[in-house]
Protein backbone atom coordinates (compact mmCIF):
# COMPACT_ATOMS: atom_id res chain seq x y z
CA UNK A 1 0.00 0.00 0.00
CA UNK A 2 1.26 3.50 -0.78
CA UNK A 3 2.05 6.40 1.53
CA UNK A 4 -0.71 8.35 -0.22
CA UNK A 5 -3.24 5.83 1.09
CA UNK A 6 -1.80 6.19 4.56
CA UNK A 7 -2.18 9.96 4.37
CA UNK A 8 -5.74 9.57 3.07
CA UNK A 9 -6.55 7.40 6.09
CA UNK A 10 -5.25 10.12 8.43
CA UNK A 11 -7.34 12.76 6.67
CA UNK A 12 -10.48 10.68 7.18
CA UNK A 13 -10.01 10.34 10.94
CA UNK A 14 -12.57 13.09 11.50
CA UNK A 15 -15.27 10.41 11.15
CA UNK A 16 -14.23 9.03 14.53
CA UNK A 17 -15.88 12.05 16.16
CA UNK A 18 -19.29 10.87 14.97
CA UNK A 19 -18.88 7.56 16.84
CA UNK A 20 -18.13 8.99 20.30
CA UNK A 21 -20.57 8.96 23.24
CA UNK A 22 -18.70 11.94 24.75
CA UNK A 23 -18.40 14.69 22.12
CA UNK A 24 -14.96 16.28 21.67
CA UNK A 25 -16.33 19.67 22.74
CA UNK A 26 -17.28 18.19 26.12
CA UNK A 27 -13.91 16.45 26.39
CA UNK A 28 -12.13 19.73 25.71
CA UNK A 29 -14.12 21.55 28.38
CA UNK A 30 -13.57 18.80 30.92
CA UNK A 31 -9.89 18.48 30.11
CA UNK A 32 -9.35 22.22 30.59
CA UNK A 33 -11.23 22.17 33.88
CA UNK A 34 -9.56 19.02 35.16
CA UNK A 35 -6.00 20.26 34.79
CA UNK A 36 -3.99 20.06 38.02
CA UNK A 37 -3.92 23.82 38.50
CA UNK A 38 -7.51 24.40 37.45
CA UNK A 39 -9.40 27.02 39.42
CA UNK A 40 -12.79 25.60 38.47
CA UNK A 41 -14.81 24.15 41.30
CA UNK A 42 -15.76 20.51 41.71
CA UNK A 43 -19.40 21.57 41.48
CA UNK A 44 -18.78 23.14 38.08
CA UNK A 45 -17.21 19.95 36.77
CA UNK A 46 -19.94 17.80 38.33
CA UNK A 47 -22.60 19.85 36.53
CA UNK A 48 -20.90 19.30 33.17
CA UNK A 49 -20.96 15.52 33.66
CA UNK A 50 -24.44 15.40 35.19
CA UNK A 51 -25.88 17.40 32.27
CA UNK A 52 -25.45 14.32 30.05
CA UNK A 53 -27.55 11.52 31.55
CA UNK A 54 -25.88 8.73 29.57
CA UNK A 55 -22.41 9.98 30.48
CA UNK A 56 -23.41 10.40 34.13
CA UNK A 57 -24.73 6.83 34.29
CA UNK A 58 -21.54 5.38 32.84
CA UNK A 59 -19.31 7.48 35.11
CA UNK A 60 -21.22 6.23 38.16
CA UNK A 61 -20.97 2.64 36.95
CA UNK A 62 -17.19 2.90 36.73
CA UNK A 63 -16.87 4.79 40.02
CA UNK A 64 -18.63 1.87 41.70
CA UNK A 65 -16.33 -0.73 40.14
CA UNK A 66 -13.90 -2.94 42.05
CA UNK A 67 -10.99 -0.83 40.81
CA UNK A 68 -11.89 1.97 43.25
CA UNK A 69 -13.08 -0.33 46.02
CA UNK A 70 -15.52 1.98 47.83
CA UNK A 71 -17.62 0.13 50.41
CA UNK A 72 -20.71 2.34 50.12
CA UNK A 73 -22.37 2.73 46.74
CA UNK A 74 -21.89 6.12 45.06
CA UNK A 75 -25.18 7.47 43.76
CA UNK A 76 -24.41 11.04 42.67
CA UNK A 77 -21.92 12.61 40.29
CA UNK A 78 -20.88 15.25 42.81
CA UNK A 79 -20.02 12.58 45.37
CA UNK A 80 -18.18 10.53 42.73
CA UNK A 81 -16.08 13.54 41.73
CA UNK A 82 -15.28 14.32 45.36
CA UNK A 83 -14.28 10.73 46.13
CA UNK A 84 -12.32 9.71 43.05
CA UNK A 85 -10.81 13.10 42.23
CA UNK A 86 -10.48 15.03 39.01
CA UNK A 87 -7.63 13.03 37.45
CA UNK A 88 -9.61 9.79 37.85
CA UNK A 89 -12.72 11.44 36.42
CA UNK A 90 -10.74 12.37 33.34
CA UNK A 91 -9.53 8.78 32.94
CA UNK A 92 -13.05 7.42 33.36
CA UNK A 93 -14.45 9.71 30.68
CA UNK A 94 -11.67 8.84 28.24
CA UNK A 95 -12.16 5.13 28.93
CA UNK A 96 -15.86 5.48 28.09
CA UNK A 97 -14.99 6.77 24.62
CA UNK A 98 -12.41 4.04 24.03
CA UNK A 99 -14.60 1.18 25.26
CA UNK A 100 -17.47 2.43 23.07
CA UNK A 101 -15.20 2.45 20.04
CA UNK A 102 -13.97 -1.06 20.89
CA UNK A 103 -17.50 -2.35 20.35
CA UNK A 104 -17.06 -1.58 16.65
CA UNK A 105 -13.99 -3.77 16.09
CA UNK A 106 -14.38 -7.20 14.52
CA UNK A 107 -13.34 -10.06 16.77
CA UNK A 108 -11.03 -11.51 14.14
CA UNK A 109 -9.20 -8.19 13.74
CA UNK A 110 -8.16 -7.43 17.32
CA UNK A 111 -7.96 -9.49 20.51
CA UNK A 112 -9.59 -7.00 22.87
CA UNK A 113 -8.67 -8.91 26.02
CA UNK A 114 -5.00 -8.77 25.09
CA UNK A 115 -5.44 -5.14 24.05
CA UNK A 116 -6.89 -4.11 27.44
CA UNK A 117 -4.26 -6.14 29.27
CA UNK A 118 -1.45 -4.39 27.41
CA UNK A 119 -2.96 -0.95 28.11
CA UNK A 120 -3.49 -1.73 31.79
CA UNK A 121 0.03 -3.02 32.34
CA UNK A 122 1.70 -0.21 30.41
CA UNK A 123 -0.28 2.47 32.24
CA UNK A 124 0.46 1.02 35.69
CA UNK A 125 4.12 0.41 34.85
CA UNK A 126 4.57 3.95 33.51
CA UNK A 127 2.87 5.34 36.63
CA UNK A 128 5.17 3.41 38.95
CA UNK A 129 8.27 4.40 36.99
CA UNK A 130 7.20 8.05 37.20
CA UNK A 131 6.70 7.72 40.96
CA UNK A 132 10.14 6.13 41.38
CA UNK A 133 11.59 9.06 39.46
CA UNK A 134 9.66 11.41 41.81
CA UNK A 135 7.74 13.10 39.02
CA UNK A 136 4.80 15.32 39.91
CA UNK A 137 2.95 14.25 36.76
CA UNK A 138 2.80 10.52 37.59
CA UNK A 139 -1.02 10.54 37.44
CA UNK A 140 -0.95 12.24 34.04
CA UNK A 141 1.50 9.59 32.79
CA UNK A 142 -0.95 6.91 33.93
CA UNK A 143 -3.62 8.55 31.76
CA UNK A 144 -1.26 8.70 28.78
CA UNK A 145 -0.47 5.01 29.27
CA UNK A 146 -4.17 4.19 28.98
CA UNK A 147 -4.28 5.99 25.62
CA UNK A 148 -0.94 5.11 24.07
CA UNK A 149 -2.17 2.38 21.68
CA UNK A 150 -5.49 3.96 20.73
CA UNK A 151 -4.20 4.01 17.15
CA UNK A 152 -4.28 0.21 16.98
CA UNK A 153 -7.98 0.24 17.79
CA UNK A 154 -8.72 3.05 15.33
CA UNK A 155 -6.84 1.30 12.50
CA UNK A 156 -8.53 -2.05 13.19
CA UNK A 157 -11.97 -0.40 13.09
CA UNK A 158 -11.63 1.99 10.17
CA UNK A 159 -9.04 0.16 8.00
CA UNK A 160 -9.57 -3.51 8.88
CA UNK A 161 -7.99 -4.95 5.73
CA UNK A 162 -4.83 -2.91 6.17
CA UNK A 163 -4.75 -3.80 9.86
CA UNK A 164 -5.06 -7.54 9.18
CA UNK A 165 -2.22 -7.43 6.66
CA UNK A 166 0.04 -5.40 8.98
CA UNK A 167 -0.60 -7.42 12.14
CA UNK A 168 -0.23 -10.76 10.33
CA UNK A 169 3.04 -9.70 8.72
CA UNK A 170 4.42 -8.41 12.04
CA UNK A 171 3.62 -11.73 13.70
CA UNK A 172 5.01 -13.86 10.88
CA UNK A 173 8.27 -11.94 10.66
CA UNK A 174 8.71 -11.31 14.40
CA UNK A 175 9.00 -7.59 13.64
CA UNK A 176 7.70 -4.78 15.88
CA UNK A 177 4.33 -3.62 14.60
CA UNK A 178 5.25 0.06 14.20
CA UNK A 179 8.08 -0.86 11.80
CA UNK A 180 5.78 -2.98 9.62
CA UNK A 181 3.16 -0.21 9.62
CA UNK A 182 5.65 2.42 8.53
CA UNK A 183 6.95 0.24 5.71
CA UNK A 184 3.39 -0.66 4.67
CA UNK A 185 1.87 2.83 4.35
CA UNK A 186 4.18 5.40 5.86
CA UNK A 187 2.34 5.86 9.17
CA UNK A 188 2.09 3.92 12.42
CA UNK A 189 -0.50 3.43 15.15
CA UNK A 190 1.25 5.95 17.40
CA UNK A 191 0.64 8.74 14.88
CA UNK A 192 -2.94 7.55 14.27
CA UNK A 193 -3.62 7.61 18.01
CA UNK A 194 -2.05 11.03 18.52
CA UNK A 195 -4.03 12.56 15.65
CA UNK A 196 -7.26 11.04 16.99
CA UNK A 197 -6.57 12.54 20.41
CA UNK A 198 -5.91 15.90 18.77
CA UNK A 199 -9.36 15.64 17.20
CA UNK A 200 -10.68 15.05 20.73
CA UNK A 201 -9.00 18.35 21.71
CA UNK A 202 -6.56 16.76 24.14
CA UNK A 203 -3.40 18.78 24.88
CA UNK A 204 0.16 18.21 23.70
CA UNK A 205 1.05 16.82 27.11
CA UNK A 206 -0.98 13.77 26.03
CA UNK A 207 -0.64 13.70 22.25
CA UNK A 208 3.15 14.19 22.08
CA UNK A 209 4.11 11.14 24.23
CA UNK A 210 1.50 9.01 22.45
CA UNK A 211 2.87 10.08 19.06
CA UNK A 212 6.48 9.21 19.91
CA UNK A 213 6.18 6.29 22.32
CA UNK A 214 8.14 4.08 19.88
CA UNK A 215 10.65 6.81 19.02
CA UNK A 216 11.03 8.92 22.17
CA UNK A 217 14.16 10.62 20.88
CA UNK A 218 11.94 12.61 18.47
CA UNK A 219 9.58 13.95 21.14
CA UNK A 220 9.64 17.68 21.83
CA UNK A 221 12.10 18.72 24.52
CA UNK A 222 9.34 19.54 27.01
CA UNK A 223 7.80 16.09 26.60
CA UNK A 224 10.85 13.86 26.19
CA UNK A 225 11.09 12.50 29.74
CA UNK A 226 7.38 11.58 29.87
CA UNK A 227 7.73 9.94 26.46
CA UNK A 228 10.78 7.93 27.53
CA UNK A 229 8.91 6.68 30.62
CA UNK A 230 5.95 5.63 28.47
CA UNK A 231 8.25 4.06 25.88
CA UNK A 232 10.09 2.05 28.52
CA UNK A 233 6.88 0.80 30.12
CA UNK A 234 5.59 -0.22 26.69
CA UNK A 235 8.92 -1.85 25.82
CA UNK A 236 8.96 -3.85 29.07
CA UNK A 237 5.47 -5.22 28.42
CA UNK A 238 6.32 -6.24 24.86
CA UNK A 239 9.67 -7.77 25.84
CA UNK A 240 7.86 -10.04 28.31
CA UNK A 241 6.01 -11.65 25.40
CA UNK A 242 7.72 -14.26 23.26
CA UNK A 243 7.76 -13.56 19.53
CA UNK A 244 7.13 -9.82 19.95
CA UNK A 245 10.42 -8.76 18.35
CA UNK A 246 11.28 -6.67 21.41
CA UNK A 247 14.24 -6.81 23.79
CA UNK A 248 14.56 -4.83 27.04
CA UNK A 249 15.68 -1.31 26.14
CA UNK A 250 18.99 -0.77 27.92
CA UNK A 251 19.39 2.72 26.48
CA UNK A 252 16.13 3.96 27.99
CA UNK A 253 17.03 2.38 31.33
CA UNK A 254 20.34 4.24 31.28
CA UNK A 255 18.87 7.59 30.19
CA UNK A 256 16.25 7.45 32.94
CA UNK A 257 18.72 6.18 35.53
CA UNK A 258 16.74 3.01 36.23
CA UNK A 259 18.09 -0.42 37.13
CA UNK A 260 16.93 -3.19 34.79
CA UNK A 261 16.64 -5.79 37.56
CA UNK A 262 14.45 -3.41 39.54
CA UNK A 263 12.12 -2.74 36.60
CA UNK A 264 11.91 -6.47 35.88
CA UNK A 265 10.83 -7.19 39.47
CA UNK A 266 8.37 -4.30 39.38
CA UNK A 267 6.88 -5.63 36.14
CA UNK A 268 6.37 -9.06 37.69
CA UNK A 269 4.64 -7.50 40.70
CA UNK A 270 2.27 -5.52 38.47
CA UNK A 271 1.52 -8.52 36.28
CA UNK A 272 0.63 -10.71 39.26
CA UNK A 273 -1.21 -8.04 41.26
CA UNK A 274 -4.92 -7.23 41.46
CA UNK A 275 -4.65 -3.68 40.16
CA UNK A 276 -3.97 -4.72 36.58
CA UNK A 277 -6.97 -7.05 36.46
CA UNK A 278 -9.25 -4.44 38.03
CA UNK A 279 -8.06 -1.70 35.67
CA UNK A 280 -8.54 -4.02 32.71
CA UNK A 281 -12.13 -4.68 33.85
CA UNK A 282 -12.71 -0.95 34.20
CA UNK A 283 -11.48 -0.26 30.67
CA UNK A 284 -13.49 -3.07 29.12
CA UNK A 285 -16.75 -2.18 30.90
Amino acid sequence: MSQQQGQAFLQNLTRVRDDLPVPPAVLRELFIKVERDSSFSLDSISRIVASDQSLATRVLSRANSAYYGFEARISSISRAVNLIGLAELRRIILSINISTLSGKVRQQDLDLQAYWEHHSFTALMAHELARILKRRDADDILTIGLLHDLGKLITAIYAPDAWQHISTLAMQTNTPLFIVETEFWGIDHALVGAMTLQLWHLPETVTEPVNWHHRPEFAGKGFRDQTMILALANNIQHSMQSGSGYEPDQILHRKLGLDQTMTHDLAQDIKSGDSMHELKQLLAA
